[in-house]
């Protein structure tokens, strides 16, 4: 692992897990993800915090940081705990579970348990008061973190788009710090990994104190053996989700609590969810303009957030928190105790990602090195985890990526090092088809045998006795081991033949000739060429083959026949 590159404080990786497949990066919305020496390293500067990487890591290399060391410390505190639950809970809980989430919490010490979508409302109204203020403008709402980051770092022509009013979840706290005092301690509760550097800006600072998944919550529950079946039922403190205040962490909840019912003929609002419908629904804001982008990066909204520890079918969470929200319908929201309550927030052009841009002839220098620069010729197949062979030529010049990730170009590699290591053999090498015609020899083979090129696809008939090959494949044996004269060669030749497949053979020829008249001496030589083969053979083809066994079909053929030569020398 690398210490001198800075990755995110909340999601790193884990050397020893990461199996260079490139599926992080495949992922990654952004392409924030360095590949050195093979190993994955999520880069602070560029990543958005969406942990998506996470999400789609198959070998569970990716992982976020567990905060719940800082939630022991924090709680040892004589401070008065409040915690602040987001909606997404009754996703993932059971109607009975609901009620007695607010004692599970209670008996951890947080003497106040408040939910907050209490403030969803007076955001819903904020928005569409500045929406309506500037028809001629288009917006994008400010309830994900991800979104905020994506646009603050990539696209900074539209900052000023962005709604100049906070997440729920911080007004909420803003309250709560009115309610209770500067000294009080707020822990937010939701499946929002972003939150928790969300939190760090400057303007939020002191505001929460710490944002656990719910993942983390119910890991400490169990850590101080707390189960909600033991649990008497209770409700949160205050009015914490009437009318349809909980839907803002669902697709379209911000409008629908706004009272705007869903118009498939209307332009005018875009409630999206998923990182290719936000990149579409924001380029599309570049030149339309009197359109509201709701966007919420996770799919489904925050119900389907990272820090969520059940993963059951989407939409039996989404049924479980509109099922919820049916309940609490008729009770009505105030949002007086609200009013006297700061909803602002602010953007930063700070963290704009400035991209070094190359000239045609470096990015052409590195698709040279990978195969055709022609652009036409290119396969872009995305192995590498990079849409297109020239935006990964470009990550090879940022140092965020290795010429090696190109799986086209390493495939090329092995095959020609396996050709090379075949060609060089001191061992004469054959291979004949289904029909005992050559397909390939190398140079000692042609030399023993006085061969050239324009053997290849005759039968081998044409230079010896056929009569080994007929005979491993009449008899059905897995491989040949004899001793030959080739009296029209003048040499006599330790053969081993075998098949490489149903359809291809291989022959594999020792010169003996100097050592036949002398048995022990040739059992000897034998043992010792033997030994010499295994030996040359395990340190010249370990790079090849290794590379080989991923790099799909079209290496297969030279994998199975360098593996049976190390068989060969093995068995003997």
């Amino acid at each position: 692992m690398d210490n001198s590159i800075k990755q995110c404080e909340y999601v790193q990786t884990k050397e020893a897990k990461c199996q260079d497949c490139y599926r992080c990066l495949k992922a990654c919305p952004v392409k924030a993800i360095k590949i050195k020496d093979g190993q994955a390293y999520i880069i602070e500067e560029r990543c958005i915090n969406c942990n998506i990487c996470a999400q789609n890591c198959a070998q569970n290399a990716i992982f976020y940081k567990n905060d719940k060391e800082k939630f022991y410390e924090l709680m040892k505190t004589n401070r008065k705990k409040i915690v602040s639950v987001a909606p997404s809970y009754a996703s993932i809980c059971a109607k009975w579970e609901r009620t007695r989430l607010p004692t599970a919490l209670r008996r951890l010490g947080f003497s106040a348990v408040y939910g907050a979508s209490m403030a969803a409302k007076i955001v819903a109204q904020k928005t569409m008061e500045i929406k309506n203020a500037n028809p001629n403008k288009s917006y994008i709402t400010s309830l994900c973190p991800t979104v905020i980051n994506y646009v603050e770092k990539y696209l900074p022509d539209l900052i000023d788009s962005l709604i100049p009013v906070a997440s729920p979840y911080l007004i909420h706290a803003r309250w709560l710090r009115q309610k209770f005092g500067d000294d009080c301690l707020i822990i937010h509760l939701d499946s929002c990994i972003p939150k928790k550097m969300e939190i760090l800006r400057s303007e939020f600072a002191g505001l929460v104190d710490a944002v656990m998944s719910f993942a983390e919550i119910k890991e400490i529950f169990i850590d101080e053996d707390i189960s909600l079946n033991s649990c008497e039922e209770s409700e949160f403190d205050g009015l914490s989700a009437a009318e349809n205040a909980q839907f803002y962490q669902l697709v379209g909840g911000l409008s629908t609590i706004a009272g705007i019912k869903e118009d498939l003929l209307s332009t005018e609002i875009l409630s999206i969810s998923g990182s290719q419908d936000i990149k579409n629904s924001l380029d599309f804001i570049k030149t339309n303009v009197g359109v509201l982008v709701e966007p919420l990066f996770c799919y489904k909204g925050c119900i389907n957030g990272p820090g969520m520890h059940i993963k059951n079918n989407i939409f039996e969470r989404r049924k479980e928190i509109v099922d919820y929200i049916k309940t609490r319908k008729n009770q009505t929201m105030p949002t007086e105790q609200l009013e006297n309550i700061d909803v602002s927030r602010t953007y930063s052009r700070e963290n704009i990602l400035t991209k070094q841009k190359f000239s045609p002839d470096k990015i052409k220098s590195i698709l040279v090195r990978t195969g055709d620069p022609d652009l036409t010729k290119r396969p872009n197949c995305f192995s590498c985890g990079y849409p297109t062979c020239t935006e990964m030529a470009v990550a090879v010049l940022e140092d965020m990526a290795e010429i090696e990730m190109c799986i086209p170009y390493m495939r090329r590699f092995a095959e020609s090092k396996a050709s090379k290591i075949i060609e060089s053999s001191p061992y004469g090498i054959v291979t004949l088809n289904a029909k005992y015609e050559v397909t390939s020899m190398n140079q000692a083979f042609r030399k023993f045998f006085i061969a050239t090129n324009s053997a290849i696809g005759k039968p081998i008939s044409h230079i010896m006795d056929p009569e080994p090959f007929h005979k491993l494949n009449t008899e059905k044996l897995n491989i040949l081991d004899c001793t030959v004269k080739h009296d029209k060669y003048e040499i006599v030749c330790q053969q081993v033949i075998y098949k490489l497949d149903e359809d291809n053979y291989v022959g594999m020829f020792v010169n003996i000739t100097k050592n036949i008249a002398d048995k022990s001496h040739l059992d000897e030589l034998r043992k010792r060429t033997l030994e010499q083969a295994q030996e040359l053979l395990a340190q010249q083809i370990n790079m090849a083959t290794g590379i080989s066994k991923i790099l799909g079909e079209n290496s297969a053929y030279s994998e199975v026949l360098l593996d049976n030569l190390i068989k060969f020398t093995q068995e003997n």
